[in-house]
């Protein structure tokens, strides 16, 4: 059988603790690598920023865009994930009000967690404004406004 790098077969190369690897498993300890986590994470969050920018350049209409209906998504995925955080940061969900008390102080104490909350109640407030009454110059403006609040602290 044909030897490659390192004097190993192919089968040899693909063993790890005593047991094969199957291509999933490749593929799940790629995408699992840091550097390919980092990456990946730096382009969506700059498809993201570009998104939020097309919203805010875009006129209003009356009823919402797929661009921001996906963002609208986007967002509740975020904001989800920030909540997941804050109360099981350690793995262990805190019931406790003392422990929850705890969870949420140390998470306000991090600068940038206050700058992406902001940009959530920014961005939540301008859709319940676009939600609340669709015809009205008014709110579309204020919602435009807090769209043009939520660019800046997203490329903040």
């Amino acid at each position: 059988e044909r030897k490659w790098r390192g004097g190993k077969t192919p089968m040899e190369r693909r063993e790890r603790y005593g047991r094969t690897v199957r291509s999933w498993g490749r593929v799940y300890q790629y995408s699992t690598a840091p550097m390919v986590k980092f990456w990946l994470d730096a382009f969506f969050y700059i498809f993201l920023v570009f998104m939020v920018s097309a919203v805010c350049i875009r006129p209003l209409q009356s009823t919402f865009s797929t661009l921001e209906r996906v963002l609208l998504g986007w967002f509740v995925g975020l904001a989800v994930e920030e909540i997941r955080q804050t109360f099981a940061g350690d793995g262990a969900i805190k019931v406790t009000p003392k422990k929850m008390l705890d969870a949420v102080s140390s998470y306000a104490a991090n600068f940038w967690n206050r700058v992406d909350l902001f940009s959530y109640v920014c961005y939540f407030t301008a859709i319940s404004y676009r939600l609340s009454n669709e015809e009205s110059s008014s709110f579309q403006r204020t919602a435009k406004g807090l769209y043009g609040l939520n660019v800046l602290f997203v490329y903040f």
